[in-house]
C-alpha cells in the first residue's frame, strides 16, 4: 500500500497502524495452518488406528490389507485439501479485519475501518482535509493500542483442534505400547500389505540346542525356556524318516530364579537310529533338530574279568589283609578310610579322553566339615580337607596309554558315594561304568563323663580340692589308642587349650598292646593343687576353667581329625564363703521343696480320709471313693518322686550336696551337717511308713477298680488297707512338719549370711575389675572426665553402675538386719545378739561411707582410692559374715549344756513320779472313802501335770535331737496319762502296776538316751577340738623339716667353701630366730589346746624344748665361727629330738581321734536298744560310769614311749661317762634334765592312775 498524501506519509501513527494490522493478518494465517495441521493429523490417525484394530481383530488378507491402505492415503488427501484450502482461500483483509475488530470493541467503531481506508485509498474524503485524515489515524492508533482485541480476533478452534489431537496421539501411542509387539505387528501387515508378517505367538520358545550325535547308550537331554503364556504341559514329538516316532508330555516348571523351564530325557536305545526333535507349548513351536545316533565305545574284559578292573589297598591302622578280596565285576564296594584304589580299564576303540566323576551321596557334608572346623579355629585343618575336597569332587583325568584304548587311575577316596569310570572317543559319544562306594570311616571315640555333681552349670571348688571323675569311652571299630584330659581356661586362669594324654589302661602288665581296647571305663582324680595358671601361680578365688575327658584312635589317615571328647565341665575356684552360700541356698531350696511336699502330702491324706468315709458310709456307689483313692495314690507317687534320689528330688540334689563337700574336704560346717541330717531323715521316711503308704493305696484301688468291674467289693479289706494307709500318711505329714521346724529357726539366719556372703563376694569381684582396670590402663587413672576417650569413658560408667548395684544390695542386707532386731520372734537369743554385735562394729557402721566412697572416686576416676574403699567396706561385711557364721563347736557346747540341763530335770521327774507312785499307794491304803477320794484326786492331778510337763520336755529333746518323734518321754507321758485316767483294779483292790511301770521305765530309758547323747556330743567336741590341733601340729611339723632341710643346706654350704661367708652367718641368724620362733608357737599350741591332756602337753613341751635348744646351738659368731662347727654336731640332732616328739604326739593324737570315732560308731546302734538290767539298775540316780571316760589308751601309750625314750637316754649317757664325777658340764646338765623329765613323768603316771581309780568303772584299767 503507498501512501500518496504527503500528510500520511509523514505521520508515524499510519506506519504504526499499517504494521499492526500486518501483523495480526499474518498471525491468523498461522493459526489457521496449525488448525488444519491438528485436524488432519485427528482424522488421519482415527481412520488408521481403525484399520489397525480391524487387522488386528480380524486378521485380514493382502487384499484387504492393501485396499485398507489405499483407502486411508485417498480419505487423508482429501482431508488435506479440505483442511489446507480455506487458509489462502478465506484470507481477511485489512478493512475486513478492522471491522472485526469494530465489532469485538465498541471503542473502535467509525473509527479503525475509515483510518484502514484512508491507508489503503490513499485518498480523503470529500470535503475533508489532510489534517482530519491524519488526525482519524492518530486516533484510531490510539484507541487500538488501548483496545483488548488483540488475542481475541483469531482463528477459531485452533487450540480445541490441538488438544484434541494431542490426547487421541497420546492415547494411541500408550495403547501401542501397552500391546507390543501385537500393535506392532499389526501396524506393520498393514503398511506393507502384501509382506510375509506372521503374527506373535502368545507362547515363546527357547530351546537349548541338544548334542547333534549321541550314542545309543546315552539320554537325550532337551530343554527349553519358556516365556509369555505359560502353559502347564509341552509335547516334545520325535519324528523317524519323516514319520511321528514318539510323543512325550512333559510338565513345565518354575525354578528358584521364577523362569519357567522344561527339562526332559530322551531314551536313544529306545529309539536306535536317527530321529528328530521339536517342542510345541501353547501356540508356539520350536525350531527342528536333527540328532545322528552313533555306536558308543564299550569296555573290553581284560584276562577274563570285567574292565574296569579293581584293586583295593587299606591303611595298615585297620589291620585287615592288603589287597583286600574284591570280586571281579562287582560295583558294590565297601572300603575302610584311606584305602588306595586302583582301576584299570580298556576300550574298544581309541578314545579322546577318561576321567572319574564323583557324587557324594551327602553333598553338603565336606563343605559342612570346611565349615566346622574354620569355625572352631582349626583354619590350617580347614585349609587341608578343603585342597582334598576340591580334588576328590572335581572330575579327575584317567591318563591314557600309548594306543589311546586303555587307561589306569589310582586314588584315595574319602567319601561315600557313586564313582564313575567315563570314557570318551573322538565322536564326543561316552561309556560310564559307576561303582557304589562305600567309604567306611573311623569315627572319633565316644566319651562321656559323669557331670552329676554340677547342680547349676558350673562346679564349685576349693584350691585344693580333689574331684574323682567317672569317665567311659568307646570305639567299636578299631579300638582306643589314646585317652586324656583337656582343659581350657577363661581370663588366663590356665593356659588357652592344652592336653595331657596317656594310654596305661591300654597296655598289659609288661607294657604291651595285645589286642584293641573297644572300650574303657575308669575313675580319674583331679587334683586342683596340681595344676597351675598361665603364668604358674596356684589358682585362687574368681578363677574359673573348663576341663573334659578326650580320646583319640589309630586312625593316622586323618592327623587333623577331631578327639572325641566329653562335654565340656566348668569349674570355679571359691573360697570357704562360696562353698557356704551354695550350702545355704540348698538349704532354703530344700525348705522350699519341702513346703510343697507337705501341700501334696495334706490333699493325699485328705483324699484317703475321704475315699475311707464314702466305703463306710455307702454301699453300692464306690465312683468318688475310688476317683479319691486314684488322686490319693497319685499325690504320694508325687510325694515320693519330690523326695526321692532322682535329678529333681530332694534327696538327689542333697546327695550332689554330698559329693561336692567331699570333693572339697569340708569338715567343719553346721548347714552341711544340716543337710546330712536332713537326708537321714528324709531317707526314713522314704523307705519307712512312705512306702508302706504306697502299698495299702494300692492294693485299696486294685480292689476298688475290681468292684467297679463288677467283680463285687470286700468292704473290710478295702477299708482296712485305707486306714492302714491314713495312719501312715498322718505318719509322714507329722514327720515333714517336724522336718520343717527343724529348718524354720535357721530359715531367717541362713538368707542373711546367703545375702552376705554374695555381697562379699560381688565386692571382691568388683575390687578385682577395678584393680584390672587400672593395671590395663594406668595412664588413664586420675584423668578429669573431659580428658578420657569415650572407651576409657565408657568402662568408667559400667564400674560405677555395677558398683551401685553392690552398694544397693549390701543396703538391703542392712535393711533386712535391722528388721530381723525389730521382730526376732524367729531368733534365739544368741542369734539375735550376734545380730546386733554385727550391726553395732565400727566396720559395719562405716560400710554405707565406704560404698559411698568407692562410688564416687570411681565417677571420679580416681580407682587406686576406690580400690581401697572397697577392701574396707568388704572388711565391714566380712564382719557381718563373721557375727551371724555358725560356729559347730560352740553349737555343740551349747547343746551339750542344754543336754545336761534336760538330763538333770529328768532326773527331777523321774524322782517326782516315784514320789507320785509312793503316794498314790498310800492313798490307796487309805481306808475311808471319802479321804481317799480326795487324796487319789490329787495325785491324780499332780500326775497329769507331770506329764503335760514331759510332753513339752519331749518336744524340747525332738528339737535337741533333730527327731520328729517324741520318743520314750512321749510314750511317757502317754502311759501316766493312761494309768490316771483308766486306773484298772486288781481283785485285791490295788491298780495294776502295769502302766506306771510302763511310765517309769520309759522315762529311764529316755535318761539314759540323754546320757548317750551328752556322752556323743562331749566325744564329738574332743574329736573336734584334737582335730584341729591335728592340723595345726601338721603345719609344725612341715616348718620343722623345712628348718631341717635348711640346716642340711648350711652344712653342704660349709662342706663345699670350707668356710661360712658373713652373709651366711647373718642367714644362721635369722634361721636360728625362725627356730626359736617356731617353738614359741608349739608351746603356746601346748598352752593354749591340750588343757586335760596332761601327757600331750608334756610331750609337744619337749618337743619345743629340743627347738629351744637347737635355735640355741645354731647361733654363730660372725668373727670366730665361720668355720664351724658344724650344724649335724648338734643342732641336727636337736632339731630330730623335735621333730621326733612332733612325731609321736601326731601318732598319739590320731589314735585318740580314732578312739573317739570308732567309740562313737559303737555306741549308735546301741541308742534304741534296750538297757541290760544290771545297767539300768547303776543308772538309777541318773549319773554313774557312763558319762564318764577313763583315761585315754593313746596317751597311756605315749607315756611309755616317753619313758622308753627316757631310758634310752640315760642308758646313752651312763654308757658315755660311767663316772658321774668325771662328767663334763654339758653332761651334767642333761642328767639333770633327765631327772626333771623322769619326775615329770612320774607325776603324770600318778594323775592317770588317780583318774582311773576315781573314775573308772570296775575291771577297767584298774
Amino acid at each position: 500500500m503507498t501512501l500518496l498524501t504527503k500528510e500520511i506519509e509523514a505521520s508515524p501513527d499510519a506506519e504504526r497502524l499499517q504494521r499492526l494490522m500486518s501483523s495480526i493478518l499474518l498471525q491468523n494465517k498461522v493459526y489457521g495452518f496449525f488448525r488444519a495441521v491438528f485436524l488432519w493429523s485427528l482424522i488421519s490417525g482415527f481412520v488408521l488406528t481403525g484399520i489397525v484394530l480391524l487387522e488386528y481383530q480380524l486378521h485380514m488378507e493382502s487384499w484387504l490389507r492393501a485396499f485398507c491402505l489405499i483407502s486411508w492415503l485417498a480419505l487423508s488427501t482429501f482431508a488435506f485439501m479440505v483442511f489446507f484450502k480455506p487458509i489462502n482461500r478465506c484470507s481477511l483483509t485489512a478493512t475486513q479485519l478492522a471491522l472485526q475488530m469494530e465489532g469485538i470493541d465498541p471503542r473502535l467503531k467509525d473509527s479503525l475501518a475509515s483510518a484502514i481506508h484512508f491507508l489503503e485509498k490513499n485518498q480523503s474524503i470529500q470535503g475533508a482535509s489532510a489534517e482530519l485524515v491524519v488526525k482519524a489515524i492518530t486516533d484510531a492508533f490510539d484507541k487500538v493500542m488501548i483496545a483488548d482485541v488483540f488475542f481475541k480476533v483469531h482463528v477459531r478452534f485452533v487450540g480445541l483442534s490441538f488438544l484434541l489431537s494431542g490426547i487421541f496421539s497420546l492415547t494411541m501411542l500408550l495403547v501401542f505400547l501397552g500391546y507390543m509387539p501385537f500393535s506392532g505387528v499389526a501396524l506393520a501387515r498393514v503398511i506393507f500389505p502384501y509382506e510375509n508378517i506372521a503374527w506373535p505367538t502368545l507362547t515363546q520358545i527357547e530351546m537349548v540346542a541338544p548334542k547333534p550325535k549321541v550314542g545309543k547308550n546315552e539320554t537325550l537331554r532337551i530343554a527349553a525356556r519358556i516365556k509369555g503364556k505359560i502353559p502347564q504341559q509341552a509335547t516334545v514329538l520325535l519324528h523317524c524318516d519323516g514319520a511321528l516316532h514318539s510323543k512325550l508330555i512333559a510338565d513345565i516348571q518354575t525354578n528358584e530364579e521364577n523362569v519357567s523351564e522344561l527339562t526332559g530325557r530322551v531314551d536313544v536305545s529306545a529309539i536306535g537310529r536317527d530321529f528328530s526333535v521339536q517342542i510345541f507349548a501353547g501356540d508356539a513351536s520350536s525350531d527342528l533338530y536333527q540328532i545322528t545316533v552313533l555306536a558308543p565305545p564299550v569296555f573290553l574284559d581284560i584276562n577274563g574279568n570285567p574292565s574296569p578292573t579293581v584293586t583295593c589297598l587299606p591303611p595298615f591302622y585297620t589291620g585287615l589283609p592288603s589287597p583286600l578280596n574284591v570280586s571281579p565285576g562287582t560295583l558294590q564296594l565297601d572300603v575302610p578310610l584311606g584305602s588306595n584304589l586302583f582301576f584299570k580299564g580298556l576300550s574298544d576303540r581309541a578314545l579322546k579322553s577318561a576321567r572319574l566323576e564323583f557324587q557324594p551321596e551327602n553333598k553338603d557334608v565336606l563343605p559342612g566339615i570346611v565349615g566346622s572346623l574354620f569355625s572352631a579355629g582349626e583354619h590350617w585343618a580347614a585349609l587341608v580337607l578343603l585342597s582334598t575336597a576340591k580334588t576328590v569332587v572335581s572330575e579327575t583325568a584317567i591318563p591314557l596309554d600309548r594306543l589311546n584304548t586303555g587307561f589306569e587311575i589310582s586314588f584315595a577316596p574319602i567319601a561315600s558315594g557313586i564313582y564313575s569310570v567315563v570314557i570318551e572317543d573322538e565322536s564326543d559319544l561316552y561309556a560310564i561304568r559307576s561303582f557304589d562306594l562305600q567309604v567306611r570311616t573311623d569315627p572319633s571315640p565316644l566319651v562321656k563323663m559323669d557331670s552329676s555333681l554340677v547342680n547349676s552349670g558350673f562346679l564349685q571348688l576349693f584350691p585344693e580340692a580333689e574331684l574323682l571323675l567317672k569317665v567311659s569311652a568307646d570305639d567299636a571299630l578299631y579300638g582306643l589308642n589314646t585317652v586324656g584330659l583337656e582343659f581350657k581356661g577363661a581370663q588366663n586362669s590356665v593356659k588357652a587349650s592344652s592336653s595331657n594324654f596317656w594310654s596305661q589302661p591300654f597296655l598289659d602288665k609288661n607294657g604291651a598292646r595285645n589286642k584293641p581296647v573297644n572300650s574303657l571305663g575308669l575313675d580319674h582324680l583331679v587334683r586342683l593343687k596340681d595344676w597351675k595358671n598361665s603364668d604358674g601361680s596356684s589358682f585362687k578365688a574368681g578363677d574359673r576353667f573348663s576341663l573334659r575327658f578326650v580320646a583319640n584312635d589309630h586312625d593316622d589317615v586323618l592327623p587333623l581329625k577331631p578327639k572325641g571328647g566329653s562335654d565340656w565341665l566348668e569349674i570355679q575356684i571359691v573360697d570357704r564363703n562360696g562353698i557356704e552360700l551354695l550350702l545355704e541356698k540348698a538349704q532354703e531350696k530344700a525348705r522350699q521343696e519341702l513346703l510343697k511336699v507337705r501341700d501334696i502330702q495334706r490333699k493325699a491324706t485328705k483324699d484317703t480320709n475321704f475315699a475311707l468315709n464314702e466305703i463306710k458310709a455307702k454301699e453300692e456307689d464306690i465312683q468318688k471313693a475310688m476317683e479319691a483313692v486314684q488322686s490319693a495314690e497319685q499325690g504320694q507317687k508325687n510325694v515320693s518322686e519330690r523326695l526321692g534320689e532322682k535329678e529333681a528330688g530332694i534327696l538327689g540334689d542333697l546327695e550332689k550336696i554330698k559329693k561336692l563337700a567331699e570333693a572339697n574336704k569340708l569338715k567343719a560346717s553346721a548347714s552341711l551337717n544340716r543337710l546330712n541330717e536332713l537326708a537321714k531323715e528324709i531317707k526314713k521316711i522314704e523307705e519307712g511308713d512312705l512306702a508302706q503308704v504306697e502299698v495299702q493305696l494300692s492294693e485299696a484301688s486294685k480292689r476298688l477298680e475290681s468292684a467297679d468291674a463288677g467283680k463285687g467289693l470286700d468292704k473290710e479289706k478295702v477299708a482296712a488297707a485305707l486306714e492302714k494307709s491314713l495312719k501312715k500318711q498322718q505318719e509322714v505329714e507329722k514327720k515333714l512338719e517336724g522336718l520343717l521346724k527343724n529348718l524354720e529357726p535357721w530359715a531367717g539366719l541362713t538368707e542373711m549370711r546367703a545375702d552376705a556372703r554374695e555381697t562379699l563376694l560381688e565386692l571382691e569381684e568388683m575390687k578385682r575389675k577395678v584393680e584390672d582396670t587400672q593395671k590395663q590402663d594406668p595412664s588413664a587413672s586420675g584423668k578429669k572426665a573431659d580428658e578420657l576417650t569415650p572407651m576409657q569413658k565408657e568402662k568408667i560408667e559400667n564400674l560405677s553402675l555395677q558398683q551401685n548395684k553392690v552398694a544397693q544390695k549390701a543396703q538391703n542386707l542392712l535393711d533386712k538386719m535391722n528388721k530381723s532386731m525389730q521382730e526376732n520372734k524367729r531368733q534365739d537369743e544368741s542369734a539375735t545378739k550376734n545380730i546386733k554385735e554385727a550391726l553395732d562394729s565400727p566396720d559395719v557402721k562405716d560400710l554405707k561411707n565406704n560404698l559411698r566412697s568407692a562410688k564416687e572416686e570411681i565417677e571420679s576416676n580416681r580407682l587406686m582410692e576406690a580400690s581401697k574403699s572397697q577392701a574396707k567396706a568388704a572388711e565391714g561385711v566380712q564382719e557381718i559374715l563373721n557375727k551371724l557364721e555358725e560356729n559347730p563347736r560352740e553349737m555343740n557346747q551349747k547343746l551339750a549344756k542344754k543336754l545336761r540341763e534336760v538330763q538333770k530335770q529328768l532326773e527331777e521327774m523321774k524322782q517326782e513320779m516315784q514320789t507320785l507312785r509312793k503316794k498314790r499307794d498310800e492313798a490307796q491304803k487309805i481306808k475311808n472313802d471319802e479321804q481317799k477320794k480326795d487324796s487319789l484326786a490329787k495325785n491324780n492331778a499332780e500326775m497329769e501335770k507331770l506329764a503335760s510337763k514331759m510332753e513339752e520336755m519331749a518336744k524340747t529333746l525332738s528339737r535337741l535331737k533333730n527327731e520328729n518323734e517324741g520318743g520314750n518321754l512321749e510314750d511317757s507321758a502317754k502311759e501316766l496319762r493312761r494309768a490316771v485316767q483308766n486306773p484298772p483294779q486288781e481283785p485285791d483292790g490295788n491298780p495294776k502296776p502295769n502302766s506306771l511301770d510302763k511310765a517309769e521305765e520309759k522315762l529311764q530309758r529316755e535318761i539314759q538316751d540323754v546320757q548317750q547323747l551328752v556322752k556323743e556330743t562331749e566325744e564329738n567336741l574332743q574329736r573336734e577340738r584334737l582335730e584341729k590341733i591335728a592340723e595345726s601340729l601338721k603345719l609344725l611339723s612341715d616348718r620343722q623339716e623345712s628348718l631341717l632341710k635348711e640346716s642340711d643346706r648350711f652344712d653342704l654350704l660349709l662342706n663345699e667353701k670350707g668356710a661360712w661367708t658373713r652373709a651366711q652367718i647373718l642367714s644362721l641368724t635369722g634361721f636360728s630366730r625362725s627356730q626359736n620362733g617356731l617353738a614359741e608357737e608349739t608351746e603356746l599350741v601346748a598352752s593354749r589346746d591340750l588343757d586335760g591332756l596332761p601327757v600331750f602337753m608334756k610331750t609337744i613341751g619337749m618337743a619345743g624344748r629340743s627347738m629351744r635348744d637347737a635355735a640355741k646351738l645354731a647361733e654363730r659368731n660372725p668373727r670366730t665361727q665361720t668355720k664351724g662347727p658344724a650344724m649335724s654336731e648338734k643342732v641336727v640332732p636337736a632339731q630330730k629330738e623335735a621333730l621326733k616328739r612332733l612325731g609321736q604326739f601326731q601318732n598319739a593324737l590320731k589314735e585318740e581321734i580314732s578312739q573317739l570315732a570308732s567309740a562313737g560308731k559303737e555306741n549308735e546302734p546301741e541308742e534304741k536298744q534296750e538297757k541290760k538290767p544290771d545297767e539300768a539298775k547303776q543308772n538309777q540316780s541318773g549319773g554313774g560310769a557312763q558319762d564318764r571316760k577313763p583315761p585315754s589308751i593313746a596317751q597311756l601309750k605315749l607315756l611309755r614311749n616317753l619313758q622308753a625314750d627316757l631310758y634310752d637316754r640315760t642308758e646313752q649317757l651312763s654308757t658315755k661317762f660311767p663316772d658321774s664325777k668325771k662328767m663334763p658340764e654339758d653332761a651334767r646338765r642333761e642328767m639333770l634334765q633327765l631327772q626333771k623329765d623322769q619326775r615329770e613323768i612320774g607325776e603324770l603316771l600318778e594323775i592317770l592312775l588317780e583318774f582311773n581309780q576315781r573314775n573308772a568303772p570296775q575291771g577297767v584299767l584298774q
